[in-house]
């Protein structure tokens, strides 16, 4: 909350934010996002395997392609969108 509540309090400021306040804020949006959706699944392989430690439990590969996919997706995005801004060239 306090690191929500930080970026939007300099993502509000008249001057124009820094890149890396932007890389902050998907880093922090991202995250969340990406395991919002499967959660369920997540938390089903952890008390699985709360209740059998001594059973070795695979990766949900659903999941783990899912979070890794959308992870690489939004940093690809973030990349792309610093790229294509203008900067300041101050000589």
């Amino acid at each position: 909350m306090f690191a929500t509540a930080l970026l939007a309090t300099n993502l509000l400021r008249p001057e124009p934010a820094p890149e890396i306040l932007f890389l902050y804020s998907v880093a922090f949006a991202s995250i969340p996002i990406a395991l919002f959706p499967v959660r369920a699944r997540i938390l089903r392989a952890y008390v699985a395997q709360q209740q059998n430690p001594d059973i070795k439990m695979k990766p949900d590969r659903l999941a783990m392609v899912w979070i890794v996919g959308f992870l690489c997706t939004v940093l690809l995005v973030a990349v792309l969108a610093l790229l294509t801004t203008r900067y300041d060239m101050h000589i």
